[in-house]
């Protein structure tokens, strides 16, 4: 297989759709691109069948025994609840002491609302922020170890899209809480931050957390480019074999609140395609999914590389050198960093619009 040096070369192996198993969503750090499409978009599907029921994040205040918003029956006093994304109720008794996290994007939102010292095992592919790699390891994302889980005595495991559903089933009945998260979205993952944050007990430093990523989030979004056809662009997660992020992926949502169209649109979340439908699409602009995006403009070196081969290098976006690289982690991991992600996409998009007017050419519309 060959590979851009840097660029959509994060597979450990084989095709990103090979049967691995179910697996987690794409970690951090050494995790490669199997992670991030293979079983995105059919893990739980796969383990759950079509009929799976999957709920929207719910946290709530519960002091005083109030009846958590959406009718799921009264609340003891003191007693931490929500509701998690296969729509089952999690209740604790207390705020949970002791966490171990499955996935990369929630061990980056117990960091972030202040619950480290709370945080007791973590997966292989755990690396952001930097201090959480002392933490002690329960193995990979797809093969965690269960006897190491519960050496750690979790009073809270934390999994995410694609964790086998066997996994989940032990650790309940070996009677350890398990609240499972699914973001789709920006809006969703400052959702999840409250929610974990109220797990923990830090409904305050979540709230303080979730609000800074609204104000950040409106500040980017404020500026949207003036009516008329959106510059039209393909996001690309892998090129050989070629995966591009399609509706329902964490990049379809920056694209959109980038003011940018998908060229992908209508795709499943990471869709493999061929030649022709990259000629069909004709994006007027390429981003592709790297270790670390170029930032300030276009990426010269990636574009001369796309140049070598068909057949980008007869897509008007790659002949203008409107060809840009995103950060890996910034933009699959459905974590707080998807904002790093959106302001990469922002610029993006203020860098194809100055590209336009150096040239003379006129916007898309």
């Amino acid at each position: 297989m060959t590979a851009l040096t840097g660029c959509s070369n994060r597979r450990a192996s084989g095709s990103p759709r090979q049967a691995v198993g179910d697996v987690l969503w794409p970690a951090a750090g050494g995790l490669r691109l199997a992670l991030v499409v293979g079983a995105f978009c059919v893990a739980w599907l796969a383990v759950l069948g079509c009929g799976a029921r999957r709920a929207s994040v719910e946290a709530a205040n519960t002091s005083g025994g109030a009846v958590v918003r959406g009718g799921h029956g009264p609340v003891a006093a003191g007693e931490i609840y929500a509701v998690d994304a296969l729509g089952v109720e999690v209740r604790l008794a207390s705020p949970a002491r002791r966490v171990v996290s499955l996935a990369p994007n929630l061990t980056e939102i117990v960091c972030l609302v202040g619950g480290e010292g709370q945080l007791v095992g973590v997966t292989d592919f755990c690396k952001y922020p930097p201090q959480v790699r002392s933490k002690p390891k329960v193995g990979g994302v797809i093969n965690p170890s269960l006897e190491r889980v519960l050496a750690l005595r979790p009073d809270l495991l934390l999994v995410a899209r694609g964790t086998d559903l066997r996994i989940i089933e032990r650790m309940r009945k070996s009677g350890v809480p398990v609240y499972a998260a699914d973001p789709k979205s920006v809006r969703e993952v400052i959702g999840l931050v409250r929610a974990v944050g109220h797990l923990l007990g830090r409904d305050a430093e979540a709230d303080a957390a979730a609000r800074k990523l609204e104000a950040r989030l409106a500040a980017l979004t404020s500026k949207q480019p003036a009516r008329g056809r959106r510059p039209k662009a393909l996001a690309v997660v892998e090129l050989e074999p070629l995966f591009v992020a399609g509706s329902g992926s964490f990049l379809d949502d920056l694209l959109r609140l980038a003011g940018l169209e998908n060229a992908a649109r209508g795709e499943q979340p990471w869709a493999r395609w061929s030649s022709e439908r990259v000629l069909n699409a004709d994006p007027d602009l390429i981003l592709v999914v790297c270790a670390h995006g170029a930032l300030g403009g276009a990426d010269s070196g990636l574009r001369d590389r796309l140049m070598a081969r068909a057949p980008w290098r007869t897509l008007r976006a790659v002949k203008a050198g409107d060809v840009y690289s995103v950060t890996d982690d910034f933009v699959t991991i459905p974590g707080p960093r998807l904002l790093d992600g959106l302001e990469q996409v922002v610029s993006i998009r203020r860098a194809y619009e100055r590209g336009l007017v150096a040239r003379g050419a006129a916007a898309p519309g």
